[in-house]
């Protein structure tokens, strides 16, 4: 009877189902976005990278520029065909385990408005935030 019993725990324990952990949506956010900034001294951006646990990003920075290029970037749009021609290099070139917050400063060096997005290449595709405008003084 006990070898019956043990022969039916070894079996039960072999056929249940193992939960799988929950796919999570790959976005790239500010956060906060800074909403003014003066020209010539370092403004502090925060930016978030979400992926699945065990995903590398091969590069991620916030590109700026002084035109704006609205709506949603596709995974396609890599930074040169972005409209944005400034960087924020600091993780540019290095790879780092996702999900990860990153933070940066920028030196925007004139006054007006300067629009920025946060990027990052996963998986050979690009992610994009949202456009952010910013008010330099």
């Amino acid at each position: 009877m006990i070898v019956v019993v043990l022969i039916a725990l070894i079996a039960w324990g072999g056929t249940r189902e193992v939960p799988q952990q929950p796919t999570v949506g790959t976005s790239v956010a500010v956060s906060p976005p800074p909403a003014s900034a003066r020209a010539g001294a370092p403004t502090p951006i925060a930016w978030e990278v979400r992926a699945s646990a065990g995903a590398v990003t091969t590069h991620t920075a916030v590109h700026w520029g002084p035109a704006s290029n609205p709506g949603s970037l596709g995974t396609d749009v890599t930074p040169a065909a972005s409209g944005y021609p400034n960087i924020l290099p600091d993780y540019a070139s290095e790879s780092f385990a996702l999900p990860r917050s990153f933070t940066g400063a920028i030196v925007f060096p004139t006054a007006g408005t300067a629009f920025y997005r946060a990027h990052a290449i996963i998986g050979g595709l690009h992610y994009w935030s949202p456009e952010y405008a910013i008010r330099v003084e």
